[in-house]
C-alpha cells in the first residue's frame, strides 16, 4: 500500500463539506497519521470548525494518540479556555446538555496532553488543575438542573487527574 498517498486523501477528506466524511478521516488519521496528518488535525482543531462537535473531539484526542508534541500549546490553551469560568450562555436550552461542550472540549484536550505525555505537557496539566473553578461549577455545567448536580461529574477535573495518573506525575 501506498500510505503517503492514503494519508494525503485521508487529509483532503477532513476539508469535506460532507461531516461524516471529514469525521471518519479524523478518526482515521489519529490512528495511523504521519506528520503531515498533525499539521492537518493541528488545523482543523485551531479553526473552530463546529460543523460536528464529536469530529472536533476527535481530532483534538488524535493529536494525543499521534503524540504530537506540536499541539501541546494549543491543547494547553484549548484546555485553559474552556475551562475559565464564565457566565453559561450556551446557544439553545441548557436543560439539553448545550452548555456541555466547554467541559468536553476540555477533557479531550486533558486526554491529549496526557498521551502526548512530555514535561511540557504535564506542566500544562498542572496549571490548568491549580486554575479550575470549583467541582460543582463544572458539575452544573453538564447537569439538565440544579438538582442533578450531585449525578454528574465534573469532566474537567476527571480528564486532569486521569491523564497525570497516565504519565505517572507525582
Amino acid at each position: 500500500h501506498n500510505w503517503e498517498a492514503i494519508e494525503r486523501d485521508l487529509v483532503a477528506r477532513i476539508d469535506s463539506s460532507d461531516p461524516t466524511v471529514s469525521h471518519l478521516a479524523i478518526e482515521a488519521l489519529g490512528h495511523v497519521g504521519g506528520e503531515p496528518a498533525k499539521a492537518a488535525l493541528r488545523k482543523y482543531v485551531e479553526s473552530g470548525r463546529s460543523d460536528s462537535l464529536v469530529a472536533r473531539l476527535a481530532a483534538i484526542r488524535a493529536l494525543g494518540h499521534l503524540r504530537d508534541e506540536s499541539a501541546v500549546p494549543l491543547l494547553a490553551r484549548l484546555l485553559q479556555e474552556n475551562t475559565a469560568k464564565a457566565p453559561v450562555q450556551p446557544a439553545k436550552s441548557h436543560e439539553f446538555g448545550w452548555a456541555a461542550m466547554p467541559d468536553h472540549l476540555a477533557g479531550a484536550a486533558a486526554e491529549a496532553l496526557g498521551w502526548i505525555g512530555t514535561p511540557d505537557a504535564e506542566q500544562c496539566l498542572l496549571d490548568a488543575f491549580e486554575k479550575l473553578a470549583e467541582f460543582w461549577y463544572y458539575t452544573f455545567r453538564t447537569a439538565d438542573h440544579e438538582w442533578l448536580m450531585g449525578c454528574h461529574s465534573s469532566i474537567p477535573h476527571y480528564r486532569i487527574i486521569e491523564a497525570l495518573d497516565a504519565i505517572d506525575s507525582r
